[in-house]
């Protein structure tokens, strides 16, 4: 199983969450538009979810 974020996930996730832009700033910081900041935050939370339930659906067996 692959852990690692893309790197425009992973970024966006970081500017937002680590170091509180709001989604404005994280995405002049990244180069894209506002719409492309939602979607790489969107996706990359979900790949975050999707790891914690395999990770606890292995633990469970």
């Amino acid at each position: 199983m692959d852990t690692r974020l893309p790197n425009g996930e992973a970024r966006a996730l970081a500017l937002r969450y680590r170091k509180q832009y709001d989604a404005k700033e994280a995405a002049e910081e990244m180069g894209v538009n506002s719409k492309t900041l939602r979607a790489y935050v969107c996706e990359g939370l979900s790949r975050i979810r999707r790891l914690f339930r395999n990770i606890e659906a292995e633990m469970g067996e």
